[in-house]
Formats: C-alpha cells, structure tokens, sequence
C-alpha cells in the first residue's frame, strides 16, 4: 500500500458501522401496512412493513409472535417498534 495514505483494518470497519447503526439509531415507533408475510417452520414471522413509497424487511421472533393477541395477515395496518 501507498505509505500516505492512512487505511484501516476490515474489523475497525465493521467496530465502526456497527457503532453508527447501535448508536445513532434510536428506537421508533412506525405505521405501515402489512405484506409478504410467511411463517416459518420455527414460528418465526418473516413480512414486510411498507407505505406508499417505502418498505422495510422485518422479523417477529417467536416468542413475540406466540404472544399476540390478533394473528398478522397482509394489508393490515400496524404499529411497530424497532
């Protein structure tokens, strides 16, 4: 490597990005609607959260999953934290 020039390690990458998302990423509360949902095997819940122009890949772990009170269906509106 060209000595003037200062590069870091591929770990102190990684300590830095995960620093940033466990940092400067807070806990929200967001509405969206409910798509490509899929139960696995596990009892986990695989799904999609989406608005009009957005939507984010999620995950309901088991445990949470077994304790609602409504069962998940595509087109429902939700509130979600995360």
């Amino acid at each position: 490597m060209n000595e003037q020039y200062h590069y870091i390690s591929i770990t102190e990458v990684h300590t830095l990005i995960n620093a940033v998302l466990k940092e400067g990423i807070p806990q929200v509360l967001f509405e969206g609607e409910i798509s490509q949902l899929t139960q696995a095997a596990s009892g986990h819940i695989y799904f999609t959260i989406k608005d009009e122009r957005s939507q984010l890949s999620a995950v309901m772990w088991k445990g949470t999953s077994a304790s609602l009170a409504f069962k998940p269906e595509p087109g429902m509106s939700v509130l979600c934290h995360g």
